[in-house]
Parts: C-alpha cells; structure tokens; sequence
C-alpha cells in the first residue's frame, strides 16, 4: 500500500452491468482483497457522467454520486492516475451488485 491518506470507503455500484463478471469468469483472483483499480469519469448505461473504477480499461464499478462528489472535480481537471489510489478493500461474492465490492480510496501525496 502506498503512503497517502485516507479519503473514503465506498462500494462500487452497478458491478454486473460493466466487466467484473466478465473478469472474474476469466481470472477468479482479478478482482481480489488489495487489488488495485484506477478511477477514471466515463458514462454509464443511460448516458450520466460518473466516476468509475476500472482495471485496465475494463470498468468493474461506478462511484455513488455522493462518493465520487470530491473526486469528480479532480478527475475532470485531469488528474486521472496521479493523485487517488483506489484499491478493493471487501469482497461479497454473495451481496447484491451494488455491495458486492468496497473499494479504499486514498489522496497520495505529491511527489514533487
């Protein structure tokens, strides 16, 4: 884990509508406990903007809008991959789609 500070813990939603049923058919530990994923904006299905969180350039889940409120402003002025680490933090294979994952998200600090 890297050296940054903690912002907020945060299921992803929407999970069984993206790639992460897809991924987990093809690599069951792709989507285990520590792994990291990069957040990034994209649209979900009926067009709304939202931040995502992504493995490679396959999206595992969306950000609630009340989660994503802070990371938005980042991500939009193009601070994509530097700035958050987000990692798996609770796996619940059995949970419905939008609490099957929780994801750490963490503000690393600047490297400057």
């Amino acid at each position: 884990m890297s050296k940054g500070n903690f912002l907020n813990e945060c299921y992803l939603q929407k999970v069984n509508q993206y790639d992460a049923l897809k991924i987990l058919s093809d690599e069951k530990e792709a989507l285990s406990l520590g792994k990291e994923l990069n957040l990034d904006m994209d649209e979900d299905n009926e067009g709304k903007k939202g931040v995502v969180a992504k493995l490679g350039d396959s999206i595992i889940g969306f950000l609630s809008e009340d989660d994503s409120k802070i990371i938005r402003k980042f991500l939009n002025a193009g601070w994509v991959n530097s700035l958050f680490e987000c990692r798996i933090s609770k796996v619940d294979e059995k949970a419905d789609e939008n609490k099957r994952y929780s994801v750490v998200i963490k503000i690393l600090k600047y490297q400057g």
